[in-house]
Parts: structure tokens; sequence; C-alpha cells
């Protein structure tokens, strides 16, 4: 995935689905920090998003 910078100064990771994520599993930092993240993880599992397991992204943002 690639990270980049998004208007509001956050940083966002990309998939090839178009899709943003807050964080990037592959990373074992960002996994830990996934793992405490309370917020991401209920956006992921409210979203209807089916790539978020095929591009191994965590704290999907629906509306970037």
């Amino acid at each position: 995935m690639i990270k980049e910078q998004m208007k509001n100064g956050m940083f966002a990771y990309k998939g090839l689905s178009g899709t943003y994520y807050q964080y990037d599993l592959s990373n074992p930092v960002d996994k830990q920090l996934y793992e405490t993240d309370i917020a991401a993880q209920t956006r992921d599992k409210l979203s209807l998003n089916l790539y978020r397991q095929l591009e191994n992204g965590g704290g999907v943002y629906e509306n970037l």
C-alpha cells in the first residue's frame, strides 16, 4: 500500500482498490497500534468493503 498525506494533513494508506486505511497491517508497528485502536476496529466491523482483507488494511476510511 502507498502512504499518502491527505488534504487535512493526516496520513492514510491507499490500497490498489482505491480504498484508504488508517493502518497497513503488513507493518508490525501498524498492526500493534491497530490492535489497541477500538475505533479503527469498529469502522472495519461496520464497513461493507470487501477489499479490506485482501489489501491487508485496517481502520478503513469510508468517506475520504
